[in-house]
């Protein structure tokens, strides 16, 4: 039998958006910290801010945020690459061996504005398969069926292979003991939270009330379609 639905108030939504990157906040000092399993976390956090999914809507479109264009940081995926690349992560070599770290905002490359779509389904990572995965393959991975949101009892193939069995085929050789650094997902799901984090936050959306509103009205987004917001009051 179908429910009748109440819609959510503006500032309720507003609110949510608050929380979820409070959440986001703790959990990438949490990962910064050591506790690197909070990923799962992230992942929760980014699947209910950018994805759609029937009449479940992301927090973000609900807020007329994902019009405007994401700063991705980085380096850019080659499609005709051979070669198993992961565009988010660069790699930390110690005495136990090597692991995954994601880049943030430290490389010598100009960081990109994508669209929000691009960001999202831009492809990151390709292993020796190849099998490639976008951002959006990364979070649902994790926060539809490894233990984000739900332990599945069986996980899909690919991201399996990526996560248990090295297919970016990275290893290190330390006085002939080779290593294979644990799987990318959690150093990426480090990665997108900045740049989620970056994209949401309320500096950011400050600026784009200051920007002539993305529905062409000639006025401000703060005295047009973002007036609701509260922190640009």
């Amino acid at each position: 039998m179908k429910q009748n639905r109440v819609p959510v108030s503006n500032a309720n939504l507003q609110e949510k958006l608050k929380n979820q990157l409070r959440h986001l906040k703790r959990s990438m000092v949490a990962f910064d910290g050591g506790h690197e399993e909070v990923y799962e976390q992230i992942a929760i956090c980014l699947r209910i801010l950018f994805h759609s999914k029937g009449q479940s809507k992301a927090l973000a479109n609900q807020l007329s945020l994902l019009e405007y264009p994401v700063i991705a940081y980085g380096f850019t995926f080659f499609p005709d690459n051979l070669i198993p690349e992961s565009c988010l992560t660069a790699m930390r070599m110690g005495h136990d061996g090597i692991s995954y770290i994601p880049l943030l905002d430290q490389i010598p490359i100009p960081p990109r504005q994508l669209s929000f779509q691009n960001w999202w389904e831009e492809p990151v990572i390709r292993d020796n398969k190849p099998k490639v995965f976008s951002r959006k393959d990364l979070v649902l991975n994790i926060a539809e069926t490894d233990g984000g949101g739900h332990v599945d009892s069986g996980l899909d193939e690919d991201y399996f292979n990526l996560k248990n069995l090295n297919t970016l085929g990275w290893s290190s050789n330390i006085n002939g003991e080779v290593t294979e650094p644990r799987g990318p997902e959690a150093a990426n799901m480090r990665h997108i939270a900045f740049e989620a984090y970056g994209y949401l936050s309320d500096s950011f959306i400050r600026t784009i009330g200051n920007r002539p509103c993305i529905c062409d009205s000639g006025r401000k987004g703060r005295y047009c379609c973002l007036k609701e917001f509260k922190i640009l009051k």
